[in-house]
Formats: C-alpha cells, structure tokens, sequence
C-alpha cells in the first residue's frame, strides 16, 4: 500500500486552474476523516478529474513561525511523501521578489508509471487586518528545466496554504489542493484514490506542525510578507 501509495501523492499536492471559478461545478466540502487533530474535507469540482481536497490542524505557535517553516524549502521534503528533489529556481518568466519565489519539484512514483515533476511560482499574501499568511503555488506549463527521461511534467496545476492566527501563542494551517497529474489515470487503481484522499492532507498537515513543533523558528517575531492579500483569493479565508 505505501508504494501504491505515492502513485498519487502529487495529484493532492497541486490542483489546476485552467477554468474560471464561474465555470466550475462544484460540491459541497464533505468530512472524509479526523485524526491527531487534523481534519480533512473532500468535494468535486469539475476542474479536475481528482476530488479537491481541504486539511486543517491547530498547531501551538504563532503565525510568525508558520510562514518561516512554510518560506524553507528545505522543509518540503520532510512533509511531502516520497519527494525526490525539491529546489529554488530562477524562472524565465518571472522574476523572483521577497514574496514571489520559483520551484522546481522532483516526485517518485513506483514503477511502472512514470516519476512526476513541475515547475511553479510560490506567491506569498497577507491579510494585514488579521495577519493571516495565504501562500499560493501555481504550477505552470514550462519545458524548464529540461524534462528528465522517464519523467512526466505536470500539466497547470495549483496549490494553497493558509496560515491563520488564533492567538498570540496558537494557529491554524489550512491546506487545500486539487489538480490533474496528466499521464494514464487508469494505471491508478480507484482504492488507491480513495485511500489518499482520505490521509494524505492529514499526512501533510501533522507533519508540518511536527516541523514548527521542534522549536527551530521558536525566535521568531513579525511578518515577512508584505504583498497585501488580492480580493480574488479572499474565497479561500470564507
């Protein structure tokens, strides 16, 4: 079950755009499980072939040290399953800022389908009325860097974070993800879906509040970002 497992790991890590919301047909959240105190919802959406799923987890620190756990990079391969490589990049259509960083990401799939990568933008937002953090990761349609043999690109994809203040001392992480990983869905067994539908926000949410948990951002004190929040993203904080 673990190897079967990562075949769809990414699909909940990213989930595409490529209609406009007015288009979408889209289902009410439903609650699929709760666990360690993470909860995970799933609904359709008929931009996806995929369910789109939400995770959210109260974790003991402040929303400073959130953002600082979410801005390493480093840290993405210790919460997401199986990552081969994960890294920084300078893309070609955009220019990297202190809020606005582009990535490169690495997934291992088990054979015979195909190892998945992407290239995308991480966009970072704040609510300067409440603090609130909403990171935005969009994958987008690139030939760089090169494809690697053996691997599929990832066609538009998106994915979002929020990371909200409760108190001084406490937060909530929100983590919504829906996308289309491209290649033969069919070589994906349905129970296979299912099972990561169900525990793979979890899976992520409990690993993420185990990284800001060690204490290595206990120092830290203020907001990082400063692009204010857009009003098209706002439906994410409702």
């Amino acid at each position: 079950m673990r190897n079967l497992m990562v075949v769809f790991i990414l699909i909940l890590v990213l989930h595409p755009s490529s209609l406009c919301a007015e288009q979408r047909k889209i289902g009410p959240w439903k609650k699929i499980s709760e666990s360690d105190g993470a909860v995970a919802y799933i609904r359709s959406n008929s931009a996806a072939p995929v369910n789109e799923s939400r995770c959210s987890i109260i974790i003991n620190a402040p929303v400073a040290e959130l953002e600082r756990a979410a801005r390493d990079i480093s840290n993405f391969k210790k919460f997401m399953f199986m990552s081969k490589k994960i890294m920084s990049i300078d893309h070609p259509d955009f220019k990297n800022t202190p809020d606005t960083q582009g990535i490169y990401l690495l997934q291992a799939f088990p054979w015979p389908v195909d190892n998945r990568d992407g290239v995308g933008r991480i966009d970072y937002y704040v609510q300067k009325s409440t603090n609130t953090i909403l990171i935005f990761i969009k994958l987008l349609p690139s030939d760089y860097p090169p494809i690697p043999k053996g691997v599929t690109r990832m066609p538009f994809c998106e994915d979002v974070w929020i990371l909200k203040p409760i108190n001084s001392t406490t937060s909530e992480l929100i983590y919504q993800v829906l996308m289309d990983p491209g290649g033969n869905l069919n070589m994906i067994p349905g129970p296979v879906t299912d099972y990561v539908a169900k525990y793979f926000g979890a899976y992520t949410c409990e690993n993420f509040r185990k990284i800001v948990e060690e204490g290595k951002y206990k120092n830290a004190s203020g907001i990082i970002t400063q692009t204010p929040l857009p009003d098209t993203y706002k439906n994410y904080l409702e």
